[in-house]
């Protein structure tokens, strides 16, 4: 039995058409309603925004496991330079630095992740842990990294790694 290719190409194009016809939800029913009226969006004085001015990696970071605080301009543009890449706008009146390097890893998938901030006096305590992979990963070595910037403490801001 020979099948026409025209024929099969105009069925399929025909089929396709069909359930993606719009307001026919999954195989031609129209999808229901629950009766529930949508929540209400917060009013614009309401809504929080917070940015988190973050920098990651898996490839460029130093091969040795370590950290590194960034209080000026300078350190700021040699922790970049030492990671290959540009360094981005931070206002060190307003900011500190934190980096972590997890060193090298046999895979990709590891990650550093910093907790939340924990205000010690006039210092800032910062934890990192490194994570390790849970899925599938690349089969290449990685040297993960982690910027994070912290609002300034009048102390110090002091960088822990914690173990996983």
């Amino acid at each position: 039995m020979r099948i026409d290719a025209r024929a099969a190409a105009a069925l399929l194009l025909a089929a396709t058409a069909a359930c993606a016809a719009p307001g026919t939800g999954r195989a031609g029913r129209t999808p229901r309603r629950s009766g529930k009226k949508a929540a209400a969006k917060p009013a614009a004085t309401e809504a929080k925004t917070m940015s988190v001015l973050e920098w990651k990696g898996q490839y460029g970071g130093a091969p040795e496991a370590g950290r590194e605080v960034v209080t000026d301009a300078a350190g700021w543009e040699r922790l970049w330079r030492g990671l290959g890449k540009p360094a981005p706008a931070l206002d060190f009146s307003a900011y500190a630095a934190a980096a972590v390097f997890a060193g090298q890893k046999p895979t990709g998938g590891f990650t550093v992740r910093f907790d939340e901030p924990e205000p010690r006096g006039d210092d800032l305590l910062v934890r990192a842990r490194v994570v390790a992979p849970t899925g599938f990963v690349t089969q290449a070595f990685a040297q993960p990294w982690a910027v994070r910037a912290f609002p300034r403490p009048k102390g110090r801001l002091i960088v822990e790694v914690v173990s996983q």
